[in-house]
């Protein structure tokens, strides 16, 4: 009797039990400690003398990323670090500079063995000499253009002012931005220093000239002894130094006589000469202004020879022309100004042309205004003769449709077009936004360049100078994100300028409407901006 009650007892309480599986306790979210009492030498010592360091952590640890250790200065040849359980062992170069203080930075690489849990910059300092050096220097590297902050750029400095050192040497100190741009070197030793932050493509912590992503001081840094506490702090803007020579980056010739060129920057004063007196082309830019097209005033069958001329490139051209083997003349295209299917009641219809053209014949075009015979105003355009603007007096809400019959356009090679019909309706005001712009404070004695950019593609822009207020009402503007640029454009050729290393030119400035316009339909913004003070979101 005692056995059975034993027995159906065991069975109540296998019955009731929930078996669940254990959990192992809370998820450990806390990133290894050093033990500080076992680090041998121990942390921000003096007279430094050891061959090997050894950092005791209190759990198990790994090194991930080991390309985010920094020892400034550098030492050579490089230290070796391996992981032993709880422990990071550093073996060191044979010999140290005497009487310099170093720092060793981990950044994010030490971590737990379990959960990858960061110890984040984490810093093993000490000293061939009698003390410490404390001085320190910090701050921020931004993209010149965008204004944005640049990661994992390297800031570099050195005892010698030479131009050539960061193509020559390694740095004496240096230390890499984080995300926000910030950079931050400790531990320094008062001195001069030449400071040079550059994009490394090649991590071997030398500039390797030309097309390279730089940025630079024009002063010398001064550290001094009393300058302790607060590091000093800094901005650098990075800039793409571009190679000093230009060159032809491709070339191609289209029937029937488009000569197109892509070349490795941004042509600035470009011209064309002819070998031959008796052949001629119109020369054109592409919007970026980083390709040239050349259109052959007539279907030359001899060969041709041409030189094209920019500030700092010179090349000669030669080709025979092809001609088409298919029998069938090439098509003129066209592109219009049209979003879609509408037009900006505040613009005209501007049609595009793949070719140069000659010769309209207005009387095979029609024109309609909601299904009514209208006539459209038509008129080469002054500076690119492959527009042709179309002006009548538009309607918002109307619809229109204007038909090319074949032989309307000819362009300068005797082909013409097909039949072309364009539909298209006018857009209302309320689809649209307006900016009315004021910058204050202006430097009367600078040039300034005003630009507002959407997509990408600068559609607004104006030089202005002398003046300390500029003020001026754009509508029309398509809803969604504008950008609104302030530059100063200090050689005042109506762009943008980078900075050049060898010329000791720092990029000119830009200021930014911070966060941008976000325009809406049928809204006006109002936009008062002094560009010395931060625009507050």
């Amino acid at each position: 009797m005692l056995r059975q009650l034993c027995i159906g007892g065991s069975l109540l309480i296998a019955g009731c039990a929930q078996q669940v599986a254990p959990t192992g306790g809370p998820i450990d979210l806390t990133p290894p400690v050093e033990i500080q009492a076992k680090t041998t030498p121990q942390n921000f010592s003096t007279r430094f003398s050891a061959g090997r360091i050894e950092i005791h952590f209190d759990e198990y640890i790994t090194l991930k990323n080991k390309q985010q250790i920094i020892s400034s200065p550098r030492m050579e040849p490089l230290p070796t670090y391996t992981v032993k359980g709880k422990k990071i062992i550093i073996e060191l170069p044979a010999e140290l500079t005497p009487n310099t203080t170093y720092s060793i930075n981990f950044g994010s690489s030490i971590q737990d063995i379990t959960n990858a849990n960061a110890l984040n910059n984490y810093r093993y300092v000490f000293s061939t000499g009698d003390y410490l050096d404390s001085l320190e220097y910090a701050g921020y590297v931004y993209d010149a253009y965008t204004s944005t902050p640049r990661e994992d750029i390297l800031v570099m400095l050195y005892h010698e002012d030479e131009d050539s050192i960061p193509m020559k040497r390694k740095p004496y100190y240096f230390a890499k931005t984080a995300k926000s741009g910030r950079f931050h070197i400790k531990n320094m030793q008062a001195g001069t220093y030449k400071v040079f932050a550059l994009f490394d493509k090649n991590n071997n912590y030398l500039y390797d000239g030309a097309d390279n992503e730089v940025g630079f001081k024009t002063d010398l840094l001064e550290l001094q002894p009393d300058s302790a506490g607060q590091p000093l702090e800094d901005k650098i803007f990075l800039f793409a130094d571009k190679p000093e020579k230009q060159y032809l980056d491709g070339f191609r010739y289209d029937y029937p006589g488009k000569i197109a060129m892509k070349f490795n920057r941004k042509l600035t004063a470009p011209t064309i000469l002819f070998a031959s007196e008796n052949q001629r082309g119109s020369l054109y830019l592409s919007p970026r202004k980083d390709s040239a097209f050349i259109f052959l005033e007539e279907l030359y069958t001899d060969s041709i020879r041409l030189k094209f001329t920019d500030t700092a490139i010179a090349k000669e051209l030669s080709f025979l022309p092809k001609q088409t083997t298919a029998g069938i003349p090439p098509r003129l295209t066209y592109t219009t100004n049209l979003q879609g299917t509408r037009l900006n009641p505040y613009e005209g219809l501007v049609l595009t042309f793949s070719r140069p053209v000659s010769q309209v014949e207005k009387e095979k075009i029609r024109g309609e205004k909601d299904s009514v015979e209208t006539v459209f105003e038509i008129a080469k355009d002054n500076q690119d003769e492959r527009k042709l603007h179309l002006k009548s007096t538009y309607v918002q809400g109307s619809t229109y449709r204007v038909n090319f019959f074949p032989g309307a356009i000819k362009d300068i090679y005797g082909f013409v077009n097909d039949t072309l019909s364009i539909d298209f309706s006018v857009g209302h005001d309320e689809n649209y936004g307006t900016i009315n712009l004021s910058i204050i404070n202006l430097d009367v004695s600078k040039h300034y360049l005003i630009q507002l950019v959407y997509g990408g593609l600068v559609y607004m822009e104006q030089s202005v100078s002398g003046i300390d207020v500029y003020k001026k009402e754009f509508p029309g503007l398509i809803p969604g994100k504008h950008e609104l640029l302030l530059i100063e454009d200090t050689d005042g050729n109506k762009e943008w300028t980078a900075g050049s290393y060898k010329l000791k030119r720092q990029p000119e400035q830009i200021w930014r409407w911070e966060g941008g316009i976000n325009l809406k339909p049928n809204w006006v913004q109002e936009i008062e901006w002094d560009p010395a003070v931060r625009k507050m979101e």
